[in-house]
C-alpha cells in the first residue's frame, strides 16, 4: 500500500482502538429503544460518551501540545505523528494491528486527510 486517504472521523475514531476503548456495533435503532443517553450512536457504532468520546478528545489535546506538533505541517505529517503514539497505546494495551494509524505508521505510509476537524489554537 502507497498511501491512504480517510476522512478525519474515521481517523479520529481509530485512535479508540488504538488505546483499547470500548466501541461496537449495534443495532440501527439502537439510540431510540435500548442505549442508555451516554452512548453515543454513529450509524451502527455505539460509543460510550464520556469514557470513549471525551477520554479519546482529552488524550488527543494532550498529544497536540506536544512540541513535534507546534509547526505547520500537512495531514500526512499530522497522522504520521498522531501513529507514533497510537502504536505507543496499542504495545502498553498488548495489542497488534487494532489501529490504522498505527499499523500506517509503522510501515510508513502516509495517511491523507481532506478534513483533520483540528481547531484552530485559542
Amino acid at each position: 500500500m502507497d498511501w491512504i486517504v480517510a476522512t478525519g472521523a474515521n481517523l479520529y475514531h481509530d485512535m479508540h482502538h488504538a488505546m483499547n476503548l470500548r466501541c461496537g456495533a449495534g443495532p440501527l435503532c439502537a439510540r431510540s429503544r435500548t442505549a442508555p443517553l451516554w452512548v453515543v450512536r454513529i450509524y451502527d457504532i455505539l460509543l460510550d460518551y464520556d469514557d470513549v468520546l471525551m477520554r479519546t478528545d482529552d488524550i488527543l489535546r494532550k498529544i497536540l501540545i506536544q512540541k513535534e506538533f507546534q509547526k505547520e505541517m500537512g495531514t500526512a505529517e499530522l497522522h504520521h505523528l498522531i501513529g507514533k503514539y497510537c502504536a505507543e497505546f496499542e504495545r502498553q494495551s498488548g495489542l497488534k494491528d487494532a489501529s490504522v494509524l498505527a499499523a500506517a505508521y509503522r510501515a510508513g505510509v502516509p495517511c491523507f486527510c481532506s478534513s483533520p476537524g483540528i481547531p484552530p489554537s485559542a
